[in-house]
This record gives C-alpha cells, sequence and structure tokens, in this order.
C-alpha cells in the first residue's frame, strides 16, 4: 500500500480539503521551476445576474487594448532570427494558428519554451548567437527599463559571453546615441564568429534564455517608435496595414471604461446609442438590451465601480500601451453628442492609467515566475483595491485567454468573464464563468454588465 502524503495523515486534513471547494486548476512551473506542476482550489463560479458589483479586474493585452498584435509580430521575429528564416517562403510564420493558444496568456517564459520545443531542433547556432548579441547589447545600450538591462548583462554572463563587455566594438555600441536594433545587428555577425567556441548554450533553458533577449529587443524597439509618435510608420511591416495604429482599444472600450465609473447618465448614454456609427459594428441596441444597460449605467452613477487593470506586461511596457489606449479613448469621446463640459471633464479624468485605475498591477509587481495562470497578480489587485475575501465574488473578471480565467479563479474572482479575441478563440475557458464573443459590448448589452437590474 502507497504511504499517505503527510497532509492527508493529519487529523484536519479532510476538513481542510473539503474547504478549498470541488474545482482545481494544474498549472504547470516553467522548467527550471520545482515543483514542475501546482495545484489550485479554484473559487466557486458565480451564477449572475448579481444584485451588486463593487469592483472590475480586467487583463489589459487583448482585453482592453490590441497589443498581442506586437507582441505575436515579435515572438515571430525570435523565431526567424533563433533559426535564420528571414522569408515566408522559408516559413511561413504563425499563420495557421495552431500556436496562438500556446503564446498568448502566459508568461515570456512559458511562451519562449513552447517555440522553442516546436521550432528549436534546427536551430543554426551562429545566426541565433548573432541575433542574441545584437538584442542584449541594443538593450544594455538604448533600452528604458533598467530591469531588462540587467537581465541582459546576466543573460550574457551565464551563456558565456560575459567579456563582450571589454571589447571596443561593443564599448562603441553604448556610446552610440539613438542606436537602431538594425545598426547593431551590422557588427553583430563578426562578434559571433569571435565568440562562437566560448558560448554556452547546450541547454534548453539557455535557448529560452536568449530567445527571451530576442523577442525583447524588438518589442521594446516598436514600443519606443511608437512612444516617439513613429508606430504607424512600422504598421504595414507589423500587421499589413499601413498607416494604422499599433495600439488601439478593444470594441466597446471607451464606452465600458466610461459607464462603470458612473461619469455618464442613463439620459447620455442614451444619446449615445443613438449616434450613429458611435457603437462600431455592434449595430442598433434596443429594447430590453437597452434598458438593462441603461439601469445599470444608472447603478454605476450612484455606487461607482473601482478599477484594476492587471498584466503579464513590466511596467514599463504597460505605461506606453496604456498611454497610447487613454490617448485613444479621449479622441473617440470627443465625438460623443455631449456637452463640451461634461466632454472635458471626462477626458480629464482619462488623462491617464494614473487617474483611472484604482490599481496597475504589471509584472514588476512580482516575477517572471509567478505570472498568470499563477493568481499572483490578480491577488495583488484585489488586495490594492481593499477588497476583503468576502467581497471576492462582487468582482467582474475580465480576460482574453485561458491562462488569465484561471489567474482569476485562483485568487478568488467567481465572476470570471472571457472576452477572446480572434487569437485566443482557440482557447480552453471551461473555468470561465461566462463567455462573451462578442467582447465587452456583449458584456454591456446581453448582459447587462451581469447585475439584476
Amino acid at each position: 500500500m502507497a504511504k499517505l502524503p503527510r497532509i492527508c495523515e493529519h487529523p484536519t486534513a479532510g476538513k481542510l480539503i473539503e474547504g478549498l471547494g470541488g474545482e482545481f486548476a494544474v498549472v504547470e512551473n516553467p522548467d527550471f521551476i520545482h515543483p514542475p506542476y501546482e495545484l489550485y482550489p479554484l473559487a466557486p463560479k458565480a451564477a449572475p445576474p448579481l444584485g451588486e458589483l463593487l469592483a472590475v479586474a480586467l487583463d489589459m493585452d487583448g482585453t482592453t487594448t490590441t497589443t498581442e498584435t506586437l507582441c505575436l509580430h515579435s515572438l515571430e521575429t525570435m523565431v526567424r532570427r533563433m533559426n535564420g528564416w528571414e522569408t515566408p517562403d522559408q516559413w511561413p510564420g504563425f499563420a495557421d494558428g495552431t500556436d496562438h493558444p500556446h503564446i498568448i496568456g502566459n508568461s515570456t517564459t512559458r511562451h519562449v519554451e513552447y517555440l522553442i520545443d516546436k521550432y528549436g531542433e534546427g536551430l543554426e547556432k551562429r545566426t541565433y548567437l548573432a541575433h542574441l548579441i545584437a538584442a542584449t547589447w541594443w538593450t544594455i545600450a538604448s533600452g528604458r527599463d533598467e530591469g531588462r538591462r540587467a537581465e541582459a548583462h546576466e543573460t550574457l554572463n551565464l551563456l558565456g559571453l560575459g567579456t563582450l563587455a571589454r571589447e571596443e566594438a561593443c564599448r562603441r555600441l553604448l556610446e552610440t546615441p539613438g542606436l537602431s536594433l538594425d545598426g547593431i545587428q551590422a557588427l553583430s555577425p563578426q562578434l559571433a564568429d569571435q565568440y562562437l567556441d566560448r558560448f554556452q548554450a547546450e541547454a534548453k533553458i539557455d535557448l529560452v534564455r536568449g530567445g527571451i533577449e530576442i523577442y525583447y529587443a524588438r518589442y521594446h524597439q516598436l514600443l519606443e517608435e511608437i512612444a516617439l509618435g513613429r508606430g504607424h510608420e512600422l504598421a504595414g511591416e507589423v500587421m499589413g496595414r499601413a498607416g494604422a495604429r499599433l495600439i488601439e482599444p478593444m470594441p466597446g472600450v471607451a464606452l465600458f471604461m466610461t459607464a462603470i465609473k458612473g461619469w455618464l447618465s442613463p439620459e447620455e448614454a442614451a444619446r449615445l446609442l443613438d449616434q450613429e456609427g458611435s457603437l462600431g459594428d455592434w449595430g442598433a441596441v434596443e429594447g430590453e438590451r437597452r434598458e438593462r444597460f441603461l439601469r445599470a449605467v444608472g447603478q454605476f452613477q450612484k455606487r461607482p465601480l473601482k478599477v484594476a487593470i492587471v498584466t503579464s506586461s513590466i511596467r514599463h511596457e504597460a505605461k506606453i500601451v496604456l498611454g497610447e489606449l487613454f490617448e485613444a479613448v479621449r479622441g473617440q469621446i470627443a465625438d460623443w453628442p455631449l456637452e463640451p463640459k461634461r466632454k472635458n471633464l471626462i477626458q480629464e479624468e482619462l488623462s491617464g492609467p494614473e487617474t483611472y485605475y484604482d490599481a496597475m498591477v504589471t509584472a514588476s509587481d512580482s516575477s517572471e515566475i509567478r505570472l498568470k495562470p499563477h493568481r499572483d497578480l490578480y491577488s495583488i489587485a484585489l488586495h490594492r483595491l481593499g477588497l476583503r475575501p468576502d467581497q471576492f465574488g462582487m468582482v467582474l473578471g475580465l480576460e482574453d485567454s485561458e491562462s488569465g480565467i484561471i489567474a482569476q479563479r485562483a485568487a478568488g474572482i467567481g465572476l470570471t468573464v472571457a472576452v477572446p479575441f480572434a487569437q485566443t478563440r482557440g482557447h480552453r475557458f471551461k473555468a470561465a464563468a461566462r463567455v462573451c464573443e462578442g467582447g465587452l459590448p456583449e458584456v454591456m448589452f446581453e448582459e447587462g454588465f451581469f447585475l439584476d437590474v
């Protein structure tokens, strides 16, 4: 007979396990973590409609903004550079969508581990090293995030490349203002030849470290261009739509953000519903859907909700992304059929994430190994919102990925609602209390914010 785990021999073990609930999630850790898996008891699923909501906790990329496009592009760039696949003929990219469930929603480490497993077998070592050198030295020379620069130095040391810092060519790079990633890549093949024999990247964990650096260099280069107002110049390369915004609000975000804060009266909200084109592709909101939405707006006007944004992006990334989001939202509100004074007041409240969100939680508040689907970020958010565990049942959680939904349930949020977009519709949302394929407009109009109004 197998020996029982020590916890099961404890006299109160039965009550303890019973008190954890009937539903659990198995969360896989990165390869270098013990144990390989963790078991999370999940909060009971809510059965809306609810009598009252106190707060909303929602994801950033894919739920609030379109940033996942940039992340996917950067991961695809990483795979191409590690293998020397520069053209679609050599590799079509993530064209068929089968990779999307594995590279959206988790930590960067988990995404890169998956891609190394799938595409790393034919990795060309010299090409990979050249791009790794270019990526780390761009981060060290031009990166704006101190933590990322420190990690780049650490990666070089761990992979046997620490003496690069003493190379004359690298010292010149550090002194070059406004250095582009493409400019560094012109020098990196020469350095790759010089350091190939010293390059220590035999284990998978080493390849993952390097892949993370290549990914982040491309992603942060894009963010830097966006912050400088040049993002539209890269839109054709990244999205296939020249001149477009690289970061935009997801459908319905502006109305959702203003409604839950109580900044609209039912009369003003009705005017928005009547304005042609104000709801994008959603169409007319009439009948019971309209009345349910307007009653919820009236309830929020009496008792505004607290709002937490929760993202696996580091703070530096989130500030740029949310800066673009708020600029776009203010632009949309400028066209709303409201009195100029009212619009100005709302736009002032939406001047930036610091003035709007009651809690802003990023990967910088935790660790790369404790991001979604771990509960940590959402647990931090609930604490910063000042909510007690007995109030978690009055929190609306919104996420676009399977891992995000699990993180919310594991943190104690029962009303977890999946709002998938094109690239996450293949995720398994068994842990969600509801799935709203229509995104935030469906949450507002079909469901009335899940309130019993």
